[in-house]
This record gives structure tokens, C-alpha cells and sequence, in this order.
């Protein structure tokens, strides 16, 4: 976790420090300034701006951002002091507040800003990670990555998605697919590999002879889960119900990670 957020911190100090040298010249239409700032007024902003992001990078995320407010209230709008004060809210873990501030950097129309724009939507997908919004975090990684394919933080992530999802929610979708010999559910459930090994129609044939013979899965609780490299072993209590009679058994489920979901890397049978 600590690393995950390191790595957050660092592309966007990084990002922002390129445009941090006359940042004034980023200002979004989002909110515009009623007039021109004096240089004073650039030279004090560009003070907050600089010590927001160096608390930023120290971890002082609480002090970064009433320094990135003492800047937006001398020139208001600017898109670095809005990813800087995005970021602290994010790591403050006011991820509704932070989905607005990163929302106004991606719907602004300035030009060659790609790195911002690709750092908002990262941080935007890590908000919606912790909201439990993972279809949608899923989609603005990819965002991110069209705007900045070099995205250190977007990569990582997007490379260790898998760790996020729990490998169980596809055991149950195999089980619900089995009892009712749902042959599509079953296919899009099983790795690749088992597809190959096994064959379409002796999946279908083995599913149906147990399932008009009375042997199905009943329920299960998950004891252990070992996740690896996009493998995983999933440890459970398998309860089976056998023409009415119950048995429970202790069994380790395969799983890979394959075409961005969990699929069971074996063909599991209810005995």
C-alpha cells in the first residue's frame, strides 16, 4: 500500500513539475481571474504552488494543501494547483471532493496538457478503487493511458489489476453455471487452458450427467486465498449435495487471471 501511494505521489510531483515553471500561463477557463495578476501576485503564487507540491512530495499532504488553496485564492483556476489539491484530497481520503477537482482538469479545453489530463484520470481511478467503483476505475486507467502511455502509475496499475478482484466471484460463477449446464457461463468461466484440454462437448456432457444424476454444488465458504503472478489458490469448505444427501469437503480451487477476469484453471467436479 505505502508503495502504491509513493509511486501515486511521485508521477504526479513529477508530472506537475514540468509545468510548474510559468504555471500561471495553464490558467483553466473553469474559473477565470477578473483581471491580469500583477507580478507580485505571480511571484507569491508561484511560492504556494512550489511549497504545496515539495509537502506533497514529504507527505504532509494536510499542510500541501492549504498551500495549494493559498495559491488558488491569489490566481484561481490554475490546472497544477488544482491536480496538487486533487491528489491531497485523495490521500486525505475525501475521494468525492477529489473526483471534483480531477473532473474540472479533464473537461478543461486547454491544449498539450496530455500529462495532466493523464494524471487526473489516474488519480480519478484510484478515488473510484476506493469507492468500490472498480468497472468504472477500470475504464478511466485506460484513459489515462491514452493520454499518456508512459503513465508510471497508470501502468502499475493497470498491469496489476488483477490483485483487486477477488478470484472467489468466479468460483460462484462456476458453480451457478455447472448446476444449470449453462454451457456459455461455463466456457467464459474455464482458463483457456482447460477449454483446450478438455473439449466443449465433454464439459457440457460431464456437467449434464452429474447434474441429471443428482450430484451438485451446494455451497461453499472460502477458508484461504493465495494470490501470485495472475494465479491464485482459493481454499474452501465445498458443501455438495448428493441426490439430497450432504457431504462437505476441503478443496484448493486454480485460478488465472485470463482476458481480465478469474477463471478457474481446472475442471472442477462436485465429487
Amino acid at each position: 500500500m505505502k508503495a502504491s501511494i509513493n509511486l501515486f505521489v511521485s508521477c504526479v510531483v513529477l508530472i506537475s513539475s514540468v509545468f510548474l515553471v510559468g504555471c500561471t500561463s495553464s490558467l483553466d477557463s473553469v474559473s477565470t481571474a477578473l483581471s491580469e495578476p500583477s507580478k507580485e501576485q505571480i511571484e507569491e503564487f508561484n511560492i504556494y504552488c512550489d511549497n504545496g507540491y515539495a509537502l506533497l512530495g514529504d507527505g504532509k499532504y494536510e499542510d500541501a494543501l492549504k498551500s495549494f488553496e493559498k495559491a488558488d485564492s491569489i490566481i484561481q483556476g490554475d490546472i497544477t494547483v488544482g491536480l496538487g489539491m486533487a491528489t491531497c484530497y485523495t490521500l486525505l481520503g475525501d475521494c468525492d471532493t477529489a473526483i471534483l477537482w480531477y473532473d474540472a482538469i479533464i473537461e478543461s479545453d486547454l491544449k498539450d496538457v496530455d500529462k495532466i489530463k493523464s494524471a487526473a484520470y489516474f488519480g480519478k481511478s484510484k478515488c473510484l478503487i476506493e469507492l468500490k467503483k472498480l468497472d468504472e476505475a477500470e475504464a478511466t486507467i485506460n484513459q489515462a493511458l491514452q493520454f499518456d502511455p508512459s503513465n508510471e502509475g497508470a501502468i502499475s496499475l493497470r498491469d496489476n489489476w488483477y490483485k483487486l478482484l477477488p478470484p472467489e466471484e468466479g468460483i460462484e460463477v462456476y458453480f451457478n453455471a455447472f448446476n444449470s449446464v449453462r454451457d456459455d457461463k461455463l466456457y467464459s468461466i474455464l482458463s483457456s487452458n482447460v477449454i483446450a484440454e478438455k473439449g466443449k462437448d465433454d464439459i457440457h456432457n460431464t456437467a449434464y450427467a452429474y447434474v441429471s444424476g443428482g450430484v451438485r454444488f451446494s455451497d461453499f465458504e472460502v477458508i484461504d486465498v493465495d494470490i501470485g503472478e495472475k494465479r491464485a489458490i482459493v481454499k474452501i469448505e465445498l458443501v455438495v449435495n448428493i441426490m439430497g444427501f450432504r457431504e462437505t469437503v476441503t478443496r484448493d480451487v486454480k485460478m488465472i487471471f485470463e482476458d481480465g477476469t478469474w477463471k478457474l484453471d481446472e475442471f472442477i467436479l462436485p465429487q
